[in-house]
């Protein structure tokens, strides 16, 4: 039962359209909470997993952030855009190849694994103390470095002559629009990302997730989506990881 003062996480599964903080900011107001914080934020183009600490669950953010995130979303071909989405201006590059299930296969091979991104332009990631994303509003350039990550696993399917459905498990750090705008360069026709979703963080899912619409009509749906710290704990062997 959720109670303002047990350590817990509650799983939203944020709209599309709306920042974390916005998602972060109901959510408190809704449910009378203190103090909350995510785990990991997620860009107002995406939807779906957003884990939120309340009270002493805060102290353990660090160890969410640190999970493997499952994402399922759609890419379109043809296309290039600075922040390799729709969010920004795009520019066709008059090239949607006809791609076999082959093709895709081996795409998939390419990306899986241990793999460089060079992560967006648009990102938060700091470049001299400020924002990327915010010295990239301005026209500023700049070349964020190279990271290594992990795909664990990526499934690609096309749904039309220029979308591409796909389906990825990976590291944190990942970015998944610099996968997408890999792939258009790989294929030599560019690629945006056009929708993403995140199923889990960790032990976290979709399944067991809860929307603020949902909690405006009625809070106790809450329930649903709670997991205390404890609960959380219990996944590690380690006995000095129990909760104080």
């Amino acid at each position: 039962m959720f109670t303002n003062d047990v350590p817990l996480f509650i799983t939203l599964n944020k709209v599309r359209g709306r920042s974390s903080a916005f998602e972060l900011n109901r959510l408190k107001r809704i449910l009378k909470i203190k103090k909350a914080g995510y785990c990991g934020t997620l860009d107002p183009i995406a939807e779906g997993v957003l884990v939120i600490a309340c009270g002493k669950a805060t102290k353990l953010i660090s160890k969410i952030t640190d999970s493997d995130k499952h994402y399922s979303g759609t890419m379109k071909l043809g296309v290039t855009s600075p922040s390799y989405d729709t969010e920004t201006e795009m520019t066709p590059s008059g090239i949607v190849p006809e791609l076999t299930s082959e093709q895709l296969r081996e795409i998939e091979k390419s990306f899986s694994g241990i793999i460089k991104q060079r992560p967006p332009v648009f990102s938060a990631l700091k470049v001299n103390g400020r924002r990327s994303c915010d010295l990239a509003r301005k026209g500023i350039e700049s070349e964020l470095p190279e990271r290594t990550v992990t795909v664990h696993s990526i499934k690609l399917d096309i749904t039309d002559n220029d979308l591409i459905t796909f389906s990825i498990e990976c590291s944190k750090g990942t970015y998944i629009r610099s996968i997408v705008n890999d792939i258009g360069r790989v294929l030599n026709c560019g690629a945006v990302m056009q929708s993403l979703r995140r199923e889990r963080v960790g032990i976290f899912s979709i399944e067991r997730s809860v929307t603020i619409s949902e909690l405006s009509e009625n809070p106790d749906t809450v329930e649903k989506a709670v997991m205390t710290a404890d609960e959380f704990l219990s996944q590690f062997p380690d006995p000095e990881n129990k909760n104080e």
